[in-house]
């Protein structure tokens, strides 16, 4: 109800049964099977205008949304923060789609695709992890076209962390490793140390970076992926740290410092599942962290995977991609918007069924917030009879 005067007309009861139909519909959350789950007098044609319109401001309700969960989840005792950034492709085969492009993912595939880019910012801490910003990328050639690590920057200096907050790592692969991401970082660091809150970084860095003051036996700037190829097997150490469920994953190791070419002193991380992989399997990490072991970046970085958890459970369980809308491209972000919010809203009525030290799915959580509507709807109707009765 706080945000009901970001709405105009009738918007915000439509976007209200829309959010709930959402949170307990169990299939796909198309517009035409979201119709099924909510009362008859408001129309498929009233949902399909809140998408269209521009009456309502989707970003203010998406941030107060954030701010409630900010609010409900508790603090973490070390009080780190963990910024993951990460994009996800939305499959769409609309040829009237403003944000559609035809494109490849992963390694070694050769299969096209087709659909849109959301690039997302997630925070994490503990077992909780949920979207606090987002960005669709434009396709190329277009006007306001923007890459995905300038879309990255953008979200971060508009980030303002919570006042518990006494140190923020954000983390993310290969993609997001460049040189004006880790500046804003770094600058952001050292805006800020007056306020005691820690900045740092830790990327999974492409072979191609070249090492500052550096150079091969021909004279050539030395690259990462010359320290990976001629580094012996001898000088990786064997780690291991416990996992959630209790196994031990193990890994081989070697760090040593380093200073990138823009950037400045770092950590150099290799690390390798097994000792005899080849080099190309090795994956190279960066960190400004000062004092950091290699087993400590290899753990924190591994919950880069969180965001790709969230990636999956928003488009399962929340209805990514699933709106009809075509055209403009402000009716596709109120629909990212409504799935972001949509999970938001979950989180925040089941935080409670979350445990520590154990996995949890949002679709789980979908399945409480379910019992828990559909249980207080029985007894609402159950009362109204007795009370009819009694008169």
């Amino acid at each position: 109800y706080s945000v009901k005067d970001q709405f105009s007309y009738g918007h915000y009861y439509v976007f209200c049964w829309i959010l709930v139909a959402h949170c307990v519909h169990p299939g796909k959350g198309t517009l035409t099977n979201l119709f099924r789950w909510i009362p008859e007098r408001i129309l498929y044609k009233h949902m399909v205008r809140l998408l269209q319109s521009d009456r309502w401001n989707f970003m203010q309700v998406f941030r107060w949304h954030c701010l409630q969960v900010w609010k409900q989840i508790p603090i973490p005792e070390d009080k780190i923060l963990y910024l993951i950034i990460d994009k996800t492709l939305v499959e769409k085969t609309g040829k009237k789609h403003p944000y559609n492009r035809k494109t490849k993912t992963g390694y070694g595939e050769k299969t096209w695709k087709y659909g849109f880019y959301v690039v997302i910012l997630v925070a994490h801490w503990g077992p909780y992890r949920f979207p606090i910003d987002f960005r669709l990328v434009t396709p190329k050639g277009e006007s306001g076209h923007k890459t995905p690590n300038e879309l990255f920057v953008e979200m971060f200096e508009n980030f303002q962390p919570p006042k518990w907050a006494k140190k923020v790592i954000c983390l993310g692969d290969c993609e997001y490793a460049a040189k004006i991401s880790m500046q804003a970082i770094i600058r952001k660091g050292e805006s800020t140390n007056i306020s005691g809150i820690e900045y740092s970084f830790i990327f999974s860095c492409p072979r191609t970076w070249k090492l500052e003051g550096e150079t091969t036996v021909g004279g050539k700037p030395k690259k990462l992926k010359d320290v990976v190829n001629h580094l012996p097997r001898y000088r990786y150490k064997k780690t291991w740290f416990e996992q959630i469920n209790g196994r031990r994953r193990y890994f081989w190791i070697y760090s040593r410092k380093a200073r990138l070419n823009g950037v400045g002193d770092v950590t150099m991380v290799v690390s390798k599942k097994r000792r005899n992989s080849v080099p190309k399997k090795a994956k190279i990490f960066v960190t400004n962290i000062p004092n950091v072991s290699a087993s400590q970046v290899v753990r924190i970085y591994r919950r880069r995977w969180y965001a790709e958890v969230l990636n999956h459970e928003l488009k399962s369980a929340c209805g990514l991609g699933h709106h009809q809308v075509t055209k403009k491209p402000e009716r596709v972000q109120r629909s990212v918007a409504i799935s972001m919010v949509t999970y938001l809203t979950i989180l925040r009525f089941e935080v409670d069924k979350i445990k520590p030290n154990k996995h949890w799915s949002i679709n789980t959580l979908k399945h409480f917030f379910t019992i828990r509507v559909f249980k207080e709807q029985s007894e609402s109707r159950i009362k109204l009879r007795r009370r009819k009765k009694a008169a």
